[in-house]
C-alpha cells in the first residue's frame, strides 16, 4: 500500500533505505546488480548503463546482466540467484510446496 501521497511519496520513503543497503554493500566490498532485459526500451537500457558507470566511479563492486529474450517486465529470479550467490551465513530453507488440491 502507498503513502497518502501517492507512488512518489512512497518511492521517497524508499530511498533511504536503499541508500542504507548500498552503503553496507559497499562498505563490506559486497557487489550490487544491475540488470535490464533484453528488448527493453533504448531509454532504460541506457539509464541502467550510465546508473553501473556512477556506482563504479563512486567504488561500487557492480555486477551486470542481460536478461535474454525478455522485455521490460520484472525478473525475481534473476534477483534471488544474485542474492543466493552473494549469501553470507546459511541460505534460508524454503518451505516446501504441497500439491494444490482440486
Amino acid at each position: 500500500m502507498t503513502p497518502a501521497g501517492g507512488p512518489l511519496a512512497w518511492f521517497s520513503e524508499m530511498i533511504p533505505h536503499c541508500l542504507a543497503y548500498a552503503r553496507a554493500a559497499k562498505d563490506s566490498g559486497r557487489p550490487v546488480m544491475v540488470y535490464y532485459a533484453q528488448n527493453d526500451p533504448g531509454a532504460i537500457r541506457g539509464q541502467s548503463e550510465d546508473g553501473v558507470a556512477y556506482l563504479r566511479g563512486a567504488g561500487f563492486k557492480v555486477e551486470t546482466g542481460i536478461v535474454p529474450g525478455s522485455g521490460h517486465e520484472r525478473h525475481p529470479q534473476v534477483a534471488m540467484r544474485f542474492r543466493l550467490r552473494h549469501w553470507n551465513g546459511t541460505p534460508p530453507r524454503l518451505p516446501l510446496m504441497s500439491p494444490m488440491r482440486k
